[in-house]
């Protein structure tokens, strides 16, 4: 099945757009689409405990399972002053 992925700030000069399309089996949750990523972008590693998800503009855990045509984005840790 087809996903959006929509990564911000770092995440998006690492992954290299601004919007990226992925093909997923049926069944994977979040943290098995941020694994398969990972697979592909070392770079991405030192994220795996800080970065947040969202689906669809809410908030979800990295167990939640996705579907067809979903938007996930990956925000990373943000700071400022």
């Amino acid at each position: 099945m087809r996903i959006s992925v929509r990564p911000f700030a770092v995440l998006r000069e690492l992954l290299g757009g601004e919007i990226l399309e992925v093909e997923v089996p049926q069944g994977t949750t979040v943290a098995g689409l941020w694994e398969h990523l990972t697979d592909d972008d070392s770079r991405l590693i030192p994220f795996n405990n800080s970065v947040n998800f969202a689906i669809n503009s809410n908030f979800v855990a990295r167990e939640t399972e996705l579907c067809a045509d979903d938007e996930v984005v990956f925000l990373p840790p943000v700071s400022g002053g």
